[in-house]
């Protein structure tokens, strides 16, 4: 990785702003009237930034093959007990046509971070996408520079790559022994390189902090991607997570809107499927935009 965006991942991540934590850190448990005002400031920021529109896309899990072992995650490579798959092209084209029959014109293909994966075959599945008229997202984690200018050359034109905590020591205790900065450093190639980016967080965490969250809105307002989300944690049976405390909806949802409120560059705000189908019209009204 150069050095430059490796530095760059230093400067957003490695300085606070005790003013900015305290300002906002109350408002993660706002109720009733303090909670609906917020509420109203995030859809009347997100109104001005983009309009009251709703953007649907297509989701796609082409593989769960992955070659990290997180904590928090049932796709882990060291779950021996999971499944693995990865779909055929001819499976992939009848997703692509379905999406098109129902007018969806966004396909986000989402992948575990497999280390043998074989770009091209990506690349051809970009391809088939793009020539179809969808534009595409990507989430496959950390890659090779030359990898990722080949998908963005086949067509890609969105990469997602969340960074999940700002702290650095839990990053890399549930991320078995990876780097931070790296995964920041991602980021900032890839918008080199063109694509429009996305990065989210996870709250509730094990380990982490109310003060680390204010931590994650504040790199996030740096780094004012295109794209942003927050997730809920919720404990997988089959992860060392297993026996955690979920994190708190209404915490989130409340995360939501101060994102919407911080991060006024950011076009696009997920609706996560981790709110479950019941609670994502809450996150619309709280902020988001996105939903697959």
């Amino acid at each position: 990785m150069d050095n430059k965006y490796v530095n760059m991942a230093h400067k957003v991540l490695d300085s606070t702003n005790n003013d900015f934590v305290k300002e906002n850190i109350s408002k993660l448990y706002s109720k009733d009237d303090e909670k609906q005002q917020i509420r109203n400031e995030a859809q009347a920021t997100r109104r001005k930034v983009v309009g009251d529109k709703l953007f649907v896309r297509g989701s796609l899990e082409y593989s769960n093959y992955c070659s990290n072992s997180c904590a928090f995650c049932g796709m882990a490579g060291n779950n021996i007990s999971l499944s693995r798959y990865e779909l055929s092209f001819d499976e992939v084209k009848q997703a692509v046509n379905q999406l098109i029959k129902y007018d969806v014109h966004q396909l986000h293909i989402v992948t575990g971070e497999n280390w043998e994966m074989k770009i091209q075959k990506m690349c051809d599945v970009v391809k088939y996408a793009v020539s179809r008229g969808l534009g595409v997202t990507l989430v496959l984690g950390e890659l090779k520079e030359e990898e990722y200018e080949q998908l963005y050359s086949a067509g890609a034109n969105r990469y997602i790559l969340k960074f999940e905590t700002s702290n650095p020591e839990n990053y890399s205790i549930c991320k078995s022994g990876k780097n931070l900065y790296e995964r920041v450093a991602n980021l900032f190639l890839l918008r080199d390189i063109g694509f429009k980016i996305g990065t989210g967080v996870i709250s509730g965490l094990p380990r982490t902090t109310d003060k680390d969250l204010m931590q994650d809105l504040l790199v996030l307002k740096r780094i004012q991607p295109d794209m942003a989300s927050v997730s809920i944690f919720s404990p997988n049976e089959k992860s060392r997570y297993a026996d955690q405390i979920p994190g708190d909806i209404q915490k989130t949802l409340n995360f939501v809107s101060l994102m919407r409120r911080h991060l006024l560059k950011t076009k696009i705000i997920t609706c996560s499927s981790s709110f479950g189908s019941g609670m994502q019209v809450e996150a619309l009204n709280a902020g988001a935009n996105l939903m697959s």
